[in-house]
């Protein structure tokens, strides 16, 4: 199990005086953590920064992931995310001996993690030993970010294994791996970490109103921009294809839509959004990450670990035998492109222009809004399984993959939205999709069918890729 971005809870180990209290807590992931940022936000802020210089530990801090099923079960106060999935597997016999949750630092960019915590070669080698031990190949599954990671880290394994001797085609996936399950993984990026490094703003506190601006007030969004640009994990996040996925000022996107960004009453359009961020934008901290991920589309000739973190660029494993299951939401508004306005701040110059409310495209306080999750739109959640690794350019030994949609209907009672909720984040307690999961994990997947109620695969053959 491979949780998704900010579900892991982190734990102080090293730190300044400020938090010397709090030695071996959370400081992200449960109460502790709202109370530490009530009561002194700067030290928290510090501490939950990385070093934009190397993209690791500042001076004397060091935060950990949290370890075992505790680091991502329930997270700040009883909410839970892993929890119900956990509960159930638990109903069918699995225990510690037969599952493991392998939580991360989700802040640091995907190599990073190789780097300092050797993620990739413990995650590899927990695998290797579940089949050792029970003698059964492991299912993998991932929500949210956590998907990027686990096809990111299946290049990495391959290419570990080729490099000790093997075949080009090294097998070791085949050997290891029955099925992954992405759960709402944002497969092509999301726009609003797009929006989050340029500007620090994020939609939901600007739908706050009052209470938004006060919690504006308290963390301006220059100072969510300087923490979230020192996160080299949400770099990962940003859209990939380019205007090819997404569209342009001249290139009409493949969901019909709108480009990323727009300048309200600009005469000069946004060419490239990713220049914008990197170049117009950038600083240290942009300028380090951009050489930890890519963003294209297309196999490079030269293929690096940056490459393994975009499925746009990268071929999956020869693994014919091994199944990928993509599990969504469906039918609840994400963010998909956004309208900014310039303001007078010459450090952070451009925030959300809540002022524009359109029809066509729906734009809601300067956020077009489309099908989706509630926080991956459409096109990233669903191209991929549908249409990219349907072509041997992409999955050359053609393996199975099973595209099922979950519709969101929340019931009204329940604030998490009940089990037929198809929410990025509560899907993780969707009756169905946890039925569906147990079935994959105790040998029946052949019952889990493809089930599309979007028009994904529309949206999908106007991608010009």
């Amino acid at each position: 199990q491979v949780p998704g971005i900010v579900t892991t809870g982190l734990e102080l180990w090293e730190g300044d005086d400020c938090a010397s209290h709090i030695f071996r807590q959370r400081i992200w992931g449960t109460m502790n953590m709202v109370q530490q940022f009530v009561t002194n936000s700067e030290c928290w802020k510090r501490h939950m920064s990385l070093n934009t210089t190397t993209g690791l530990d500042p001076d004397n801090i060091k935060i950990r992931a949290a370890k075992g099923f505790e680091a991502a079960d329930y997270v700040v106060g009883g909410y839970w995310v892993w929890a119900k999935l956990i509960e159930n597997l638990a109903d069918i016999g699995h225990d510690s001996n037969h599952m493991m949750l392998m939580g991360y630092d989700w802040r640091l960019s995907f190599s990073k993690l190789e780097i300092r915590d050797r993620y990739f070669s413990k995650l590899k080698r927990q695998i290797e030993d579940f089949k050792s031990d029970i003698g059964e190949k492991s299912v993998i599954v991932a929500h949210s970010m956590g998907s990027n990671l686990v096809f990111c880290f299946l290049q990495w394994a391959e290419m570990k294994h080729k490099t000790n001797g093997n075949s080009k085609y090294s097998g070791w996936t085949d050997e290891y791996v029955h099925s992954v399950v992405n759960i709402g993984g944002p497969l092509l990026g999301v726009p609003s970490a797009l929006v989050r490094l340029a500007t620090g703003e994020i939609k939901d506190i600007q739908d706050l109103g009052l209470l938004g601006t006060l919690f504006d007030t308290y963390f301006t969004p220059t100072s969510r921009r300087k923490l979230f640009r020192s996160w080299g994990g949400a770099y990962s996040l940003l859209p990939k294809g380019g205007h090819l996925v997404w569209g342009s000022h001249s290139f009409e996107p493949a969901d019909r839509t709108s480009p990323l960004l727009e300048i309200e009453g600009s005469e000069t359009p946004i060419k490239n959004d990713l220049e914008f961020l990197f170049d117009t934008l950038g600083d240290e901290a942009t300028e380090l990450y951009r050489n930890d991920y890519s963003f294209g589309f297309g196999a490079p000739k030269n293929m690096s670990f940056k490459h393994f973190t975009n499925v746009l660029e990268s071929r999956l494993p020869n693994a014919p035998q091994m199944k990928i299951f993509c599990m969504y939401g469906v039918q609840k508004q994400a963010e998909r492109a956004t309208v900014l306005k310039r303001v007078d701040d010459p450090v952070n110059p451009f925030r959300i222009d809540t002022a524009v409310q359109r029809t066509n495209p729906l734009t809601i306080n300067g956020v077009v809004v489309t099908d989706g999750d509630g926080t991956v739109p459409l096109i990233s959640l669903g191209f991929m399984c549908v249409d990219g690794w349907k072509r041997t350019d992409f999955n050359p030994s053609a393996l199975e993959v099973v595209t099922r949609e979950y519709k969101h209907s929340p019931a009204s009672f329940d604030v998490r939205g009940g089990p037929d909720t198809g929410d990025h984040v509560d899907i993780m307690g969707n009756y169905e999709l946890i039925s569906n999961i147990l079935q994959i994990a105790s040998g029946q997947d052949e019952v889990v069918k493809d089930r599309i109620y979007s028009n994904i695969e529309e949206i999908s053959r106007r991608v010009w890729i």
